[in-house]
This record gives structure tokens, sequence and C-alpha cells, in this order.
């Protein structure tokens, strides 16, 4: 398979999980390195046209530690009115996630590749809000 290309939008909205290191490192340095991590994993896992196990197994399994770390760091300061917004913004993206994943599983290439870049927008919206939580 060839790898997909750096200006394919399933890799270049990778680009804004590094705006979201940025902001984690003014708010808590473990949950930027592994949002970093979380970053280098998913980017190869898409360049590999998601075929390398490897891959997907390290950007599935960093996303859910570093979701956890995220939230931990900024719920605990966050106001009601904030906490509902997060729980707003954790179903739209997982939804995103699923349309696309739905898509992929029908061999509609454009669907998925238009919906798991939601997906990315809507993380890294998401992680930018609970970064400015922090």
């Amino acid at each position: 398979m060839t790898p997909r290309a750096w200006r394919d939008p399933l890799v270049a909205s990778h680009a804004l999980f590094l705006g979201n290191v940025l902001l984690w490192t003014k708010a808590s340095l473990p949950c930027a390195g592994l949002l970093l991590l979380t970053t280098i994993a998913s980017t190869c896992y898409h360049r590999s046209s998601e075929t390398d196990r490897w891959w997907g197994w390290a950007d599935l399994t960093l996303a859910v530690v570093t979701l956890s770390a995220t939230l931990t760091a900024a719920l605990p300061s966050a106001s009601p009115v904030e906490v509902v917004l997060v729980l707003l913004l954790l179903p739209l993206g997982l939804a995103c996630k699923a349309q696309g994943d739905a898509l992929r599983g029908r061999d509609d290439a454009e669907g998925y590749q238009r919906w798991h870049t939601a997906w990315h927008v809507t993380v890294s919206v998401g992680q930018a809000f609970l970064a400015l939580l922090a």
C-alpha cells in the first residue's frame, strides 16, 4: 500500500495536535508529552494508509491514556458549564469517528477520510479547551 501523502487531510490534520502540544506545555508537561507521542503514533498509522497494526495499536492505546490524563488534569478546576461543554464535545467527536469507521468498513475511502478528519478536528478543539482549563 502506498503511504498517504503529507498533504492528505488525514495526515495533515495532525498539525492541529502540535498546537495542542504547545498549549499543554503551559499546563502540564506530562500531558504535552503524551499528546506528542499520540500525535506521532497517529501520524505514522495514517501515513501507512491504516495498514500498520503496531502503529494502530499505539495510536489507540496512547489516545485513551492521553484523554484520561488530560481530563484528569483539566476537570478538577472546571466549572459546571465547562464540564457540560466537555461532555458535549466528547460524544460529537466519537460520533465523527464512528461514522468514519462505518464508511471505511463499506470501502468508502472519501467518506472515511472526511469523517475521520472531522474526528481529528473535534479532538483538537477538545484538547485545546482542556488545556485552557487546566
